[in-house]
């Protein structure tokens, strides 16, 4: 049994259709659904692959700390701005398993990086938003699939967009049970 079962938390943002990213950027911008995510992730570790590290234009997010997972990319690709990387998502964790507790840890993506770690069976809590929009078209990126009779769900909140009155997106919380 590893070390790290059922202890860190996914957060994410998906279409209808399970998409969370097109041409390597959220397809939608809805700001309480970004100040729902930072208040979840607010002074805890995030953890990302290198293609979320890359759409967020290579700027660590404010009051977290940020990891980034990567085999390719090196300290100089981060322009001295304040990230920790690690070649695995297995190094990444046994540091914070020491320095701190690992519920405050917080995997943002990508869709790569959050299937492994749910095939690994590290994931304690998703925190997923649903948007009410389908996205269509090239480059699309999705959510990982996991099986949701392992979890139980709480339906946190449902709120309408107050840039896009059309757009409305739901928030569930799972939590690991089998």
């Amino acid at each position: 049994m590893s070390a790290f079962k059922n202890k860190i938390n996914l957060i994410l943002a998906k279409s209808k259709n399970g998409v969370i990213g097109k041409d390597n950027s959220m397809p939608w911008h809805i700001p309480e659904e970004l100040a729902y995510f930072k208040k979840e992730t607010l002074n805890k570790v995030i953890i990302m692959g290198r293609n979320t590290f890359n759409s967020l234009g290579g700027k660590p997010l404010p009051n977290r700390v940020n990891v980034v997972i990567s085999k390719t990319l090196s300290v100089d690709d981060f322009n001295g701005e304040n990230f920790l990387l690690f070649k695995t998502l297995e190094k990444a964790l046994s540091h914070f398993h020491r320095e701190i507790y690992l519920n405050e840890v917080f995997l943002i993506g990508g869709a790569d990086l959050a299937k492994y770690a749910l095939e690994k069976d590290y994931i304690k809590t998703i925190f997923e938003t649903e948007v009410e929009i389908e996205i269509k078209g090239d480059n699309l990126t999705y959510a990982p699939n996991f099986d949701t009779e392992d979890y139980v769900m709480l339906h946190l909140l449902t709120q309408v967009s107050s840039t896009a009155p059309n757009l409305q997106f739901s928030v569930y919380e799972y939590i690991k049970v089998k």
